[in-house]
């Protein structure tokens, strides 16, 4: 009889030379979504899939054909995207569009047909296409027309495919799209547009809890305190936050303090609020087009 352990390795590394088959050829990574964390401050599009959850893996016209995410930089549509997945029980496959378009024209068209080919292949599953703005260039950049006809073909596969990808896809920058950012919202090639911003004061707070828990004493009190300072930051800003205070009383083998958090937090500042504030109008455009990811802040 096969040895158990044998055929549990013969059949990891025949992944593994799947997954880098996928990622040198069609530019596309299988996501590992295992230990991904619950999204917070995103209740509507929780409970947006899992009300399409079983529409996910129907083949043809009742299918559920995918979202698109449109929000500032910072705010986790990576993350976002693995956490629809692991609602969905799904797996994921990030498939990065602008690693194909910057081979050789010559090989480009053929590629996007392969990709799609094989993304039909492994479905059913959630297609993530980060930034997808990237497949739509200015004049310039299309090269004899090869370009254009690239975006031609994924505004088609996104529009006709009938089979189980649910798509999850990204913007920040929908003034590359030019029309098609207004027609990506309103046509059939998505389900629902979503606006991702900053999280609100609640979510803040919650994401202090889960981050700092085990690090501070007192702590409902003090993530009450940080997240009132914390208006405008990202959840990586948080993170990134809360992950340089650790570190720092790590090397200084001490306690963890209040101190040290607000530190990083003053020091993040001037950047965070100039990043917001170049997001503003893609906010205007997203309160106009989209439904909001989560609830308004209170």
């Amino acid at each position: 009889a096969p040895n158990p352990i044998e055929v549990e390795a013969a059949f990891e590394q025949l992944q593994n030379r799947k997954a880098l088959q996928l990622s040198r050829e069609l530019a596309m990574e299988v996501l590992d979504t295992s230990q991904v964390e619950a999204p917070i401050g995103l209740d509507y599009l929780v409970q947006y899939i899992a009300s399409c959850r079983d529409q996910m893996r129907l083949t043809g016209p009742g299918r559920a054909r995918g979202i698109l995410l449109i929000g500032p930089a910072g705010t986790g549509k990576t993350m976002q995207a693995a956490a629809i997945g692991n609602l969905a029980g799904l797996p994921v496959v990030k498939f990065r569009i602008s690693s194909l378009m910057n081979s050789l024209l010559g090989e480009t068209e053929r590629r996007f047909t392969q990709a799609f080919a094989t993304l039909e292949a492994m479905a059913p599953n959630v297609v993530f296409i980060d930034e997808i703005e990237k497949a739509f260039g200015d004049s310039s950049e299309r090269d004899g027309g090869t370009m254009m006809r690239v975006t031609g073909s994924l505004l088609s596969w996104l529009s006709d495919n009938p089979y189980p990808n649910f798509i999850v896809a990204t913007a920040n920058n929908l003034s590359r799209m030019g029309e098609i950012g207004l027609t990506m919202t309103r046509s059939e090639r998505f389900d629902a547009a979503f606006f991702v911003d900053v999280p609100g004061f609640e979510a803040r707070r919650q994401m202090f809890l889960r981050w700092l828990d085990g690090h501070l004493t007192n702590i409902d009190q003090v993530v009450q305190e940080l997240a009132d300072m914390t208006e405008k930051f990202s959840g990586a800003d948080i993170r990134s936050v809360v992950k340089l205070a650790v570190n720092k009383a790590t090397n200084l083998r001490a306690d963890l303090s209040k101190d040290q958090i607000i530190e990083e937090i003053e020091r993040k500042r001037t950047r965070v609020l100039a990043l917001y504030d170049q997001f503003q109008e893609l906010r205007r455009w997203g309160s106009i087009y989209c439904d909001p990811a989560g609830p308004p802040d209170k």
